[in-house]
């Protein structure tokens, strides 16, 4: 075909020398929770406002975000798995917001929520091309009002 190619014939010897991380998936339960952190409902924005079927799949390596994840987000949520390679987390997905969930959700008006709404706007779909420029509403954020999460070492 090529004068630069040759195909390419493999041996029993690489097949053997080739590594894939062994991975596993565990479903994982939580109790309902009773309130919603602003870092839950942005996470949860578009389960909440587009689709119940939005997956939501986080990286989870980090020790930090893995207990955001558990203790704030995940939750929220009917489905939730934990991506395993090399019996280390490595992922969290989140799928089915739960009903109590999305009424806390809904149920707020102040915080990341008008953020929220500025980013996805609408929640019909078929709409999110207007044809115009739409005017930007800027946001700035007030680092003395910020508090750090109370994590567990």
């Amino acid at each position: 075909m090529f004068d630069w190619t040759e195909k390419y014939k493999s041996t029993n010897k690489e097949l053997r020398e080739i590594s894939h991380p062994r991975f596993h998936l565990k479903k994982a339960a939580f109790e309902s929770p009773l309130a919603m952190t602003e870092l839950a409902r942005f996470i949860s924005s578009a389960s909440a406002l587009l689709e119940d079927n939005v997956m939501n799949s986080y990286s989870a390596k980090d020790k930090t975000v893995r207990e955001l994840l558990f203790n704030d987000v995940a939750p929220h949520f009917e489905n939730v798995k934990i991506v395993y390679y090399e019996d280390e987390i490595s992922v969290v997905n989140m799928q089915f917001l739960k009903e109590d969930s999305k009424t806390m959700f809904h149920s707020t008006s102040t915080g990341i929520i008008q953020v929220i709404y500025d980013l996805y706007r609408t929640n019909d779909r078929s709409i999110w091309t207007s044809g115009k420029e739409r005017e930007l509403t800027w946001y700035s954020v007030k680092v003395n009002e910020l508090y750090r999460a109370h994590l567990r070492s």
